[in-house]
């Protein structure tokens, strides 16, 4: 009789009648939830077709689960091997577990499983609120939280700010913090924030000597000779490898991740830092290239006449990186 009930069963369910034990406890609950999304239940509850109860037996568990089985009532039973009034992993002494275990009828086993059913309910509830791919509309509201905290907003469509909402939400960016972030994206290829980088800056406007209404002018205060001043706090140099050439490539202007690694960059730094790529790439090993066969970028990916270096370096300012790349 109990098999050809099972052969009637959805598929889902003989799989955790005859395999029970193999599952873990919460992706049983949740496979069952989907499949049962019909039945009637009320807030915060559990479809009425599943039950819980602790295993009476007090033997090592193997797993979450001892067994699962059809009641009287045609309901799920999940006997679990944790948790619970009774049981193996009770919190209670020893010589109740082994009344519990031994009683006949099973009078005393139904009374705690009054509570014992809304205990384990409560427990893959509390798991599944904060588990925003498990919930009805979960994803979406989880990634506004994210979006918020990386400062960006929007909900959806932020993939890579999401991803890296703890750096780029932190009020403290340095250098180690940037290095971080790209290292991941990267698959831990090595990466070196080089700060305080040296550049010069164009003064736009020179005011002419005397044009301050009398103001004291100081060479190296408020006067400078020339039409521009050397900085060295506002650039920063990244320097990623060694790399091989088809990571390299990929890096470039107009490769697969350029514009990904450029917005990761521009949203971790202050709009005041500018920043330059350095890609350090290995030549050894790399085939000669043929005219008409590959795409030659002389300077990028190719060079006149042979290279003896074991590596070469391409320089590549982020403002030409920048030109064409939306905000994340």
């Amino acid at each position: 009789m109990e098999t050809a009930r099972r052969g009637e069963l959805p598929a889902l369910i003989a799989a955790l009648v005859e395999e029970g034990p193999h599952y873990n406890f919460f992706q049983a609950v949740r496979l069952f939830e989907a499949a049962a999304a019909k039945v009637p239940r009320g807030p915060g509850e559990l479809p009425s077709t599943i039950r819980f109860r602790p295993a009476a037996e007090l033997s090592f568990p193997a797993g979450d689960i001892r067994r699962c089985r059809l009641d009287e009532e045609g309901r799920l039973e999940m006997q679990l091997n944790f948790m619970g009034f009774y049981g193996v992993d009770a919190p209670v002494p020893h010589y109740f577990l082994e009344a519990a275990a031994e009683e006949e009828g099973g009078a005393l086993r139904a009374f705690l499983d009054i509570f014992n059913h809304r205990l384990y309910e409560l427990l893959y509830l509390g798991w599944k609120k904060f588990l925003s791919p498990v919930l009805p509309g979960g994803e979406s509201t989880f990634e506004r939280y994210l979006s918020a905290l990386s400062g960006v907003g929007g909900g959806a469509g932020n993939d890579l700010a999401q991803a890296f909402a703890g750096p780029l939400g932190s009020p403290v960016q340095n250098g180690a913090g940037l290095r971080g972030v790209l290292r991941e994206f990267l698959d831990e290829t090595p990466v070196e924030v080089v700060q305080f980088c040296p550049q010069w800056v164009s003064l736009p406007e020179i005011p002419p000597v005397g044009g301050r209404g009398g103001e004291e002018l100081v060479l190296g205060e408020n006067l400078v000779l020339g039409g521009s001043v050397l900085d060295v706090g506002r650039r920063v140099e990244i320097r990623i490898g060694p790399l091989p050439l088809d990571e390299a490539l990929a890096l470039l202007p107009g490769g697969e991740q350029s514009e990904t690694v450029a917005r990761l960059i521009r949203r971790y730094l202050p709009p005041t830092i500018d920043f330059d790529l350095l890609l350090r790439v290995r030549i050894e090993g790399t085939a000669p290239l043929q005219l008409g066969v590959e795409a030659m970028m002389l300077g990028w990916n190719s060079c006149l006449g042979e290279n003896s270096r074991a590596e070469s370096e391409i320089r590549l300012p982020g403002a030409n990186l920048l030109a064409r790349t939306p905000s994340i």
